[in-house]
């Protein structure tokens, strides 16, 4: 779906592209060069989205939400510098250290090569890194409209490097060969470590099993409420929701709690995306001090004081796909079993 909204940010690329075939501004001011391309991505969007036609006041106002979403912030995927965490995203993330490296090289030589061809090249990236970044909520998944830009920029920066250094010819293949690998060997190794993980169990379907052999039904149990799944089934016991705090100031009985650990990552200070890079974390972003709700000052002393009334029973984190889910028994119950 977001790819429909991407299109009308592509309309930039066009006007680039007319202005690189014909460098003529007057070519892309011509109002019958938009009328055309705009009604192309006006069939397009209606085409490919008919909710927004058959119910466009529903539409706008989901639409509307969800730039408030996007502004306030989503716990693992905020940064209150999103211009640099998707520069980060597009570059390092993707491409690896030295796969990045060889796209500033291309960069560089496209600058030298054809000016306006270059910024053909840069301007769905600049634009998307801009626009979004100046969202507080970051997804990776935002980006994925510049990958074919920038593949295109690396395979200039590794050309440049075949002619520079002649690594087509006689023993100069063997280095050839070493580039290839060092590009190749960052990405290759981040995938593989996913997918790995995408085929572990479940932490939070094997602790909602813990849960219901080892807890007694009728518990109270606290939840930390994020929003990756709730390994406490209601049917069996009494959950009260917390979220960000504001529940922690209250005195509340709980007989356990449970919370995950992209959640209570969330709880702050946050890490920087520079000493702790995005790569060395396969899934969960944290990487700033904002918290997107309104919330107590400190929640992470806030939320280890409230700790101290309990005792860690049980953790899922290693060998487990998700986060850690990490499950508390209170030091003085308040409930007795049925």
């Amino acid at each position: 779906m977001k790819e429909i909204y991407y299109a009308l940010l592509m309309l930039f690329s066009v006007a680039v592209a007319q202005l690189a075939r014909s460098k003529k501004l007057f070519e892309v001011l011509k109002p019958q060069f938009w009328f055309v391309h705009g009604l192309a991505f006006i069939g397009g969007f209606a085409a490919s989205n008919p909710f927004a036609v058959v119910e466009p006041t529903r539409f706008l106002a989901d639409f509307k939400t969800n730039i408030l979403n996007y502004e306030a912030g989503l716990a693992g995927g905020t940064s209150d510098f999103g211009i640099g965490m998707y520069a980060q995203y597009v570059l390092f993330t993707s491409f690896g250290v030295l796969g990045a490296f060889v796209i500033l090289i291309g960069v560089w030589r496209s600058l030298n090569w054809d000016r306006w061809k270059a910024w053909l090249l840069f301007v769905t990236p600049l634009i998307f890194i801009f626009l979004l970044g100046r969202y507080r909520t970051n997804l990776a998944r935002n980006m994925t409209a510049t990958l074919p830009y920038l593949f295109l920029l690396q395979g200039l920066g590794f050309s440049f490097l075949l002619e520079k250094y002649n690594l087509t010819k006689g023993r100069s293949k063997r280095y050839l060969a070493l580039l290839i690998f060092l590009i190749l060997v960052e990405p290759l190794a981040k995938t593989t470590a996913q997918v790995y993980t995408n085929f572990l169990p479940d932490s939070r379907v094997a602790a909602e099993h813990w849960i219901r052999q080892q807890i007694p039904l009728g518990s109270t149990i606290g939840w930390g409420k994020g929003g990756w799944g709730n390994p406490v089934d209601p049917n069996h016991f009494e959950i009260i929701p917390m979220a960000f705090g504001e529940e922690w100031l209250q005195p509340k009985c709980l007989d356990y709690y449970v919370i995950d650990q992209w959640f209570q990552d969330s709880y702050g200070p946050g890490k920087s995306m520079y000493l702790e890079p995005i790569y060395s974390n396969i899934h969960f972003i944290n990487s700033t001090g904002f918290y997107p709700f309104e919330i107590p000052h400190d929640p992470k002393t806030r939320n280890q004081e409230f700790l101290k009334k309990f005792d860690l029973l049980k953790e899922f984190s290693n060998g487990f796909y998700g986060p850690a889910v990490r499950i508390y028994k209170s030091k003085q119950s308040c409930t007795v079993a049925s």
